[in-house]
């Protein structure tokens, strides 16, 4: 809130600490860190990674804790009912790398 209302800049250094982005790299190294935090996001399930996005945006419009952990619950229980929840199990278990096949159910 402090830096909404004054406005006052943050180099990268102060903007890590205080938690406003995640990571500081070189500039020789933003695209490989980049594509390689997303090659890390794409090897999980589509469905997983789309519910996230999806719940974590609603829920900033949330009116209670309650509302919150009910669209939690729910997308759970449809993340069960995947082929890919299927899949992360067998991978799991079999000890190799999922091959997630997306929005198709059981």
């Amino acid at each position: 809130m402090e830096l909404m209302l004054t406005g006052r800049m943050v180099d990268a250094d102060e903007a890590e600490r205080i938690g406003l982005v995640t990571s500081v790299v070189a500039d020789d190294e933003l695209e490989t860190t980049a594509l390689d935090l997303a090659t890390s996001i794409a090897a999980h399930s589509p469905f997983s990674v789309a519910m996230t996005k999806q719940v974590a945006r609603a829920n900033q419009d949330a009116t209670s804790l309650d509302q919150a952990m009910l669209l939690e619950m729910r997308t759970q229980m449809l993340a069960l009912h995947t082929a890919d929840c299927r899949e992360a199990r067998s991978s799991i278990l079999e000890r190799r790398q999922p091959q997630y096949t997306g929005y198709r159910s059981r």
